[in-house]
């Protein structure tokens, strides 16, 4: 019997130590912060779209996960509350607020952003080249480039 009651008491106390890892203290979302870099005014917004896989990223616009307006300011950020998971950013400076990208000859007359601002090439990035793993508090900075 003291065996026994031995046996249960360091059962409790091992328990009592051992980590808890349930789903009670998972978050349901994080925060995503998107800084936005490389303004050349301050004129017009910047219009952000944060787009989950399988959404034709990066014209996501009609079925992101977040889209946000936001002004063309000393401080361009946005802060998005999102359930844990991947995404990709794109974003650029609506100077003239007329809700798209505007273009020349195909190439974009507005400044134009990418989550980890791949390397330029002759097409948009792709998911995957900007890919993010949200999966606690994450903060991303990017940058506008200007092609014209």
């Amino acid at each position: 019997m003291r065996f026994a009651s031995i046996l249960v008491g360091t059962a409790l106390l091992l328990g009592g130590l051992t980590p808890h890892t349930g789903s009670a203290t998972t978050p349901r979302s994080v925060e995503l912060t998107v800084a936005v870099a490389g303004l050349r005014s301050h004129e017009g917004v910047i219009r952000i779209a944060v787009c989950a896989p399988d959404t034709g990223f990066p014209q996501c616009r009609q079925r992101a996960v977040a889209n946000l307006v936001i002004p063309a300011g000393q401080t361009a950020e946005a802060h998005i509350l999102l359930p844990p998971g991947s995404y990709a950013v794109s974003a650029f400076h609506d100077r003239n607020n007329n809700g798209r990208l505007d273009k020349s000859m195909g190439i974009p007359r507005e400044g134009f952003a990418f989550s980890r601002n791949p390397p330029l090439r002759m097409r948009p990035a792709t998911f995957d080249e900007a890919r993010l793993e949200v999966d606690r508090p994450l903060r991303t900075t990017v940058q506008l480039r200007h092609l014209l």
